[in-house]
């Protein structure tokens, strides 16, 4: 099992960051692996959404545990066999400080790759690319959370 973790701190409203990180249609269009994420079932724990990847690639993510300004879990579940992962869960966490906000990201997952070496080379490529698709999720809500900022104030 390999994890992956990021975070960013922000100076805004913690109402709008909420509003903003757990927004899953928004988060589909800012995730730069994905062409869109689309709630098929309930809210919430136990909300299940479709995830289509920016290759085409389908897969539901079932949420495990939301706790309303704190965090929410999804773990994947996956038939595509070129979904490369085995399994996989993302954890999504805002913390409220005195004058910001900080919010993560965490990715647990398995690869599908059996042999050690093999799994390990992939892996490194996955933290790579995991730098930069992080970052352009960040800048995207970021974004978001600027122009609703501006809205409320208006």
């Amino acid at each position: 099992m390999y994890t992956f973790q990021a975070r960013r701190t922000l100076h805004a409203p913690a109402e709008v960051v909420w509003d903003v990180i757990s927004d899953h249609t928004l988060f589909g269009q800012v995730a730069p692996n994905l062409r869109q994420v689309v709630v098929l079932d309930g809210a919430g724990e136990g909300m299940s959404r479709q995830c289509t990847g920016s290759d085409g690639t389908n897969w539901t993510e079932t949420c495990t545990l939301w706790q309303p300004h704190e965090a929410y879990v999804f773990e994947v579940i996956s038939s595509d066999p070129a979904y490369p992962l085995r399994k996989m869960t993302g954890t999504f966490t805002m913390n409220e400080l005195s004058s910001s906000v900080d919010i993560g990201m965490r990715f647990d997952y398995e690869l599908k790759f059996n042999p050690p070496l093999l799994g390990w080379l992939m892996n490194k490529f996955a933290a790579r690319s995991s730098i930069a698709l992080t970052e352009a999720i960040f800048d995207g809500w970021e974004a978001a959370i600027a122009a609703r900022t501006r809205q409320r104030a208006a």
